[in-house]
This record gives structure tokens, sequence and C-alpha cells, in this order.
């Protein structure tokens, strides 16, 4: 039995020009992999990471530790002429015995203005 689906709420904040976006508080800024007409994707595979992610502390600490490796994926897109939005982020986490997590999230983006990319502090 699956579970129901729970209503959410994020902000993505993306800067189309640096081909940029960041979500909610800014832990991480990060590149869209594709940007193609109306869509814009983001796919990330810590097996297979970029020159954008190597020195990412956010995305990088979870790939080692005593119960690893750790698998981590996320994949996002957005589809600009219908605000239509779907994220799946699956990953491993957790030390001595680590737990297979997937999220899975869909919905509508409704546009505002460009407010910034800014890291939060940490």
């Amino acid at each position: 039995m699956g579970m129901s689906p729970k209503p959410f709420s994020s902000r993505i904040r993306v800067d189309l020009d640096t081909r940029r976006f960041c979500i909610d508080d800014c832990q991480g800024i990060y590149h869209f992999t594709k940007i193609e007409g109306i869509l814009l994707a983001y796919h990330y595979d810590v097996e297979i990471a970029d020159e954008d992610h190597k020195s990412n502390e956010f995305r990088m600490g979870f790939c080692c530790g005593t119960a690893g490796p750790f698998d981590l994926k996320d994949d996002l897109t957005v589809d600009l002429r219908t605000g239509a939005f779907e994220r799946t982020y699956r990953y491993d986490y957790g030390d001595v015995a680590s737990v297979r997590h997937n999220l899975h999230y869909t919905g509508a983006c409704k546009s505002a203005p460009f407010s910034g990319l800014h890291l939060a502090p940490r």
C-alpha cells in the first residue's frame, strides 16, 4: 500500500542567463544540465559528477562512509510554458546500515520576480 500524496511548497530561484538555480534556502547553487526550448532539466548522479560538483560539499558528503558505497541521483524538470514541475530524488543515507530513500514530487510552478541566487550561510 502506497502513501498518499502530501501538499508541499518549494521555491526554485532560476537565473536563465547563467543557467543556474537553487531550491528553497539555497544550500547549493546548481547548473541546469539541459535547457531546451521551454524545458529546464537538471540531472545529477554521484557516480558521474561533473566539473560543477567536484567541490560541492553538500552533495559529495553523501558519497562516502562506512556503510557505503552510497547512491545519490537527482532529476528535476520544469516546463516554462505550463509551470509543470517534477523531481525524483534517490539516495542512501546512514551509518552503519544505510537506508534507501526515494522521493518523487510533482506540482505546478508560479512565476514570481527574480530574487537572486545567494548561498545560505552555513
